[in-house]
């Protein structure tokens, strides 16, 4: 499983690589054009301003030198964005992604908080819900989500008045939907701390239950993810909003649990994960859904 995983990096590494150095060519391509039609057209406007100074037609010159001023600042544009997107793909091109076993140390140190700020006025329920859910989903421990409500605190009709309480209420839903979800990976984690401080914790036993949580965890995103699919569910989410969190959110989320599955169960036919990667599926699964959600109101105070 890891070589097919690195095989993919790699192929895909490689895509990027190639796709890069070929923009840098047509972008360097595209500069010379630039240059010299630069040079031509400086040359054609010269001797037409020349010729102008010759025959005494001073008006002509000077409406000649004010063409040319307009010229050299729209090439001026042309060329900063053109060095503009050179370096960009340089760049792009020296810029080498962590892998994932590096990026995943988080979950074995100590790292600081992190605070998500998400402002809302006047917004639709269903759109902060989702941004609400994109923000407490990231891959990352302690973090925090706050609601920046910015909604007149006292509404001057019903309808106003609902949408603000159920825009105050959704971070609590949110919270009870997410606590629920933890649970079973803080009381797995807990009984995992206990067997190993107890030196009764086996890598075979701890790997067959990190299997068992990652597909429990799996489950938890394909229903969310296959909630998409029924327009009765969240009726003011937009058609792209739903494509969006379905195939670029939760279904790359489901991707990653199923692929971390078939890793632990390579790692089982081998005698289990060791100590150091145990350790850290735990936190990883507990922090997954253990996000605190809180609202702040700025007219309120």
């Amino acid at each position: 499983m890891k070589t097919n995983l690195a095989s993919v990096m790699e192929s895909t590494h490689s895509k990027n690589k190639q796709y890069c150095q070929n923009q840098i060519r047509i972008t360097k391509i595209f500069l010379l054009l630039t240059i010299v039609a630069c040079a031509f057209a400086c040359l054609e406007m010269f001797k037409v301003f020349w010729e102008q100074l010759l025959d005494h037609r001073s008006f002509a010159a000077i409406g000649q030198i004010a063409f040319f001023i307009i010229i050299v600042l729209l090439t001026y544009g042309n060329f900063v964005y053109q060095f503009t997107r050179l370096g960009y793909f340089q760049r792009l091109l020296k810029h080498s992604s962590p892998d994932r076993e590096e990026l995943e140390k988080i979950y074995k140190e100590d790292c600081p908080s992190l605070a998500i700020l998400i402002p809302s006025y006047k917004e639709e329920l269903d759109i902060v819900r989702e941004t609400l859910l994109s923000a407490a989903l990231q891959d990352y421990p302690n973090r925090r989500i706050v609601l920046l409500i910015d909604d007149p605190p006292e509404p001057k009709s019903y309808a106003a008045f609902e949408s603000l309480q159920n825009m105050r209420n959704l971070p609590n839903s949110l919270q009870k939907e997410f606590n629920e979800a933890a649970y079973p990976f803080l009381q797995a984690k807990k009984g995992y701390l206990e067997r190993k401080n107890s030196n009764k914790s086996k890598p075979q036993k701890e790997t067959k239950l990190l299997i068992q949580l990652y597909k429990n965890a799996f489950l938890w995103f394909q229903n969310r993810m296959n909630e998409y699919d029924d327009s009765t569910i969240r009726k003011e989410l937009p058609e792209h909003t739903r494509t969006f969190m379905r195939n670029s959110f939760f279904k790359e989320w489901c991707n990653l649990h199923s692929k971390r599955i078939s890793e632990l169960e390579f790692l089982l036919t081998k005698g289990g994960a060791d100590s150091y990667r145990i350790e850290k599926e735990f936190n990883r699964l507990v922090s997954l859904f253990n996000v605190n959600f809180s609202t702040f109101e700025r007219k309120n105070t």
